[in-house]
């Protein structure tokens, strides 16, 4: 008799194979995907402070208000243009400072909490964007620290 086809043993090797696979694999792309998420906020906070420097040359003082700056950002909150001191996109809470002593913004990382919460910021007049805590692996990633 010829039987054609796959015995349990087999099947269940292949499925053994296929879950060692996957608990492997699943972290490594979870983390890629916050790392790309994070270059995303990165490249926003630079936006802006490039914005609030070209907004204190022309007015002699920055502003909180992003409706006052010369770019346009999305507030994914309302789907609207961003006004105000705050928006949102959809992985990060963006708020913008006037401070002259301490001319911040910063991203924070919305829906994780814990060990994944992080945030980014940048200070206008070094350009720097600072990432906390420093030990986070986004933080080590993008190198934002150095």
């Amino acid at each position: 008799m010829n039987n054609r086809g796959f015995t349990l043993i087999e099947l269940l090797a292949v499925v053994v194979i296929l879950g060692v696979l996957i608990i492997i694999a699943f972290p490594k792309y979870v983390k890629a995907l916050e790392k790309s998420r994070a270059s995303g906020a990165v490249a926003v906070l630079g936006t802006l402070a490039r914005s609030q420097s070209r907004f204190r040359f022309q007015t002699g003082a920055f502003t909180n208000d992003v409706a006052d700056l010369d770019i346009s950002i999305k507030d994914e909150a309302d789907n609207s243009f961003a006004t105000g001191s705050s928006f949102e996109d959809k992985f990060f809470t963006f708020e913008v400072s006037d401070d002259e002593d301490n001319p911040i913004s910063t991203a924070t990382r919305k829906g994780v909490s814990g060990e994944e919460q992080y945030v980014l910021t940048v200070n206008y007049d070094e350009g720097r964007i600072i990432c906390t805590p420093e030990d986070h692996y986004v933080c080590k990633y993008i190198g934002v620290n150095n």
